[in-house]
């Protein structure tokens, strides 16, 4: 899915009304006492106060999908600065309409850490609770490789390794699910932890960061 096509859903799912609720600025408590404010709401609100809001909410959300920052959806329960998560993508979050926005902007097993928590939160209807829009930062991954290719500074695509192994603890590591085949990567550090392979190959495990 394509940048505009998921910005064409998110306003749509800004006009609905229904999924959005607005929270006190720089916080991920809900306003009025406790009590969840909906867009669209017609109690207490005139016609031209929600359109303002609506449009306000479009152009925030505009500019962020715009940026190059990573902008997704997090649990409540994460929506504070500093925490980290690993991300755990399912197959029922690509059925999500909230998928452009939230789950697509992660690499699967990639650990991240919030940076800014937004204003704006919306009904996960596979968690089964209120997600928090946040600003994240990837951090580097770990991943092995043969020796021979482990050097710091290096921007390789990572090899192919032959194993079919399927329940060597290692595998994840081998063959991250989070770096597409030929996706370039940079190797930042070479970690003192010893691999032993089960299929003997001589394996370094290393940090590295994706490029695109």
């Amino acid at each position: 899915m394509g940048k505009e096509e998921r910005k064409k859903r998110i306003l749509g799912a800004l006009d609905a009304g229904g999924t959005v609720t607005i929270l006190e600025k720089n916080t991920a408590q809900p306003v009025v006492g406790g009590g969840l404010r909906k867009l669209g709401n017609t109690h207490g609100k005139t016609r031209k106060s929600r359109e303002c809001e609506s449009a306000k909410l479009k152009r925030n959300f505009e500019a962020l999908m715009n940026s190059k920052k990573i902008i997704t959806l997090i649990p409540l329960a994460q929506a504070r600065k500093g925490e980290r998560f690993i991300a755990r993508i399912l197959r029922a979050c690509k059925r999500c309409p909230n998928y452009g926005f939230c789950a697509q902007r992660l690499r699967q097993g990639f650990t991240y850490e919030v940076k800014q928590v937004r204003d704006v939160k919306h009904y996960c209807p596979v968690a089964k609770t209120y997600m928090v829009v946040a600003e994240v930062a990837e951090l580097p991954a770990k991943v092995a490789l043969p020796k021979k290719y482990a050097l710091v500074g290096a921007v390789m695509s990572l090899p192919t390794l032959q194993c079919n192994f399927k329940k060597c603890k290692y595998r994840n590591l081998c063959l991250p699910k989070g770096i597409k085949r030929g996706e370039k990567v940079k190797i930042l550090k070479i970690l003192p932890e010893s691999l032993e392979c089960p299929l003997n190959y001589e394996l370094s495990l290393v940090l590295v960061q994706p490029l695109s």
